[in-house]
């Protein structure tokens, strides 16, 4: 049931299709569509936006984002949210070839008086209702099917057939971790030489004292800008102290060699720290007692190939991925540990990669996206 149909229940009112008084909004696209991110609750907006994008070049067409202020910024798009009044908002869908969103939002219920094409994002087929005004074949509803998320591909194809644009593309969207997501980008260094924060548009960088261990380095990192440190070997405490200002927070992995006594001197300098370990429940237990008094060691699940579902039907030689893991090393981003350790540089940020099977690369499985290679 709608939610104006829960309203006509309640209240004994007759449904009757809404009217806003449009407001002037000036832009120049003569073709466009709009997707509206609030309350549409999907997290992979950019992957779709970027699967489509060369294609509505192609034809002219841009991509609007409405929303709120809240919503991560969006590829490709023209970002208007919490910009718009609802008149504004009118305004624009008017000229929209084609929205799309949450079947909840005021756009697309706008958007569905206007009977022109419309898909709705919904987490289960259950909530795939009609809109109450429209045309009914104009309501496409997009849900997951037989996976727990919705496949940036197959929304990509939806937006294009209903543009009467052909689409191909030739990977599966099998897996997405959980920190896969909508504005959620770690950026790292292998701290070989500092990273031109400014230069990447950047306002902190983890520095992965683990990877590679450099002092010199870091010194010159915090010397240009904030900085996290990720560490499982103690730091020269004369460095943190002098910039201390400049770490935004120090993550310390304790291993079978630990030192309690250094962590506890992070402490007393000020600056915020968290215990990390990926050692077993039974091994993190006799290393409880040492940090008791400072504070809690916190258990990390690496991810493995079994996580993938069906991972006993899987071929590795077929499987692809995305990151959004960012590791800088003299200069160049890589997308994973295993891609810098093969040297494997990444062109952009949604670049597909082969996967590298092996156990470390998929320890990070939580911020990657893995495709399977269809013909």
């Amino acid at each position: 049931m709608q939610l104006s149909e829960v309203y006509s229940a309640s209240c004994g009112l007759k449904i009757k299709q809404p009217r806003v008084y449009d407001q002037y909004f000036p832009f120049v696209e003569e073709k466009f569509i709009t997707i509206d991110t609030e309350n549409a609750n999907y997290n992979y907006w950019s992957d779709v936006t970027t699967l489509i994008l060369p294609y509505l070049q192609d034809k002219g067409i841009k991509i609007f984002e409405l929303g709120n202020n809240k919503s991560p910024i969006v590829a490709n798009t023209n970002r208007t949210n919490g910009v718009l009044s609802t008149g504004q908002k009118a305004f624009l869908l008017r000229k929209s070839e084609l929205h799309i969103g949450s079947p909840n939002s005021f756009s697309s219920n706008f958007f569905a008086t206007l009977d022109k094409k419309l898909i709705c994002i919904v987490e289960k087929e259950s909530r795939a209702l009609p809109l109450s005004w429209g045309k009914m074949e104009n309501h496409n509803f997009i849900y997951p099917e037989g996976k727990k998320f919705i496949e940036p591909e197959r929304i990509a194809k939806n937006i294009l057939n209903n543009l009467e644009i052909d689409f191909k593309f030739n990977y599966e969207t099998i897996f997405i971790g959980d920190k896969y997501k909508d504005g959620a980008n770690y950026i790292e260094s292998f701290p070989d030489a500092p990273v031109p924060l400014k230069q990447f548009n950047l306002q902190n960088i983890l520095v992965r004292m683990d990877l590679n261990f450099s002092e010199d380095v870091l010194v010159k990192q915090l010397q240009i800008g904030k900085a996290s440190i990720y560490t499982n070997k103690p730091i020269n405490l004369g460095v943190l102290s002098n910039f201390k200002e400049q770490i935004t927070e120090i993550i310390y992995e304790v291993k079978e060699d630990n030192d309690p006594e250094f962590y506890g001197k992070i402490k007393s300098l000020g600056i915020p720290c968290n215990l990390i370990s990926f050692l077993s429940e039974e091994k993190i237990n006799s290393h409880k007692l040492k940090y008791m008094e400072m504070g809690n060691i916190i258990p990390q699940k690496p991810c493995s190939f079994k996580d993938l579902p069906s991972y006993d039907t899987l071929n590795p030689e077929n499987l692809f991925y995305r990151s959004k893991r960012f590791i800088f090393k003299n200069g160049n981003p890589y997308l994973s540990e295993e891609s810098l350790k093969n040297d494997i540089k990444s062109s952009s940020s949604f670049e597909i990669q082969k996967v590298i099977n092996n156990n470390n690369f998929w320890k990070n499985a939580d911020a990657l996206s893995i495709l399977k290679k269809i013909d």
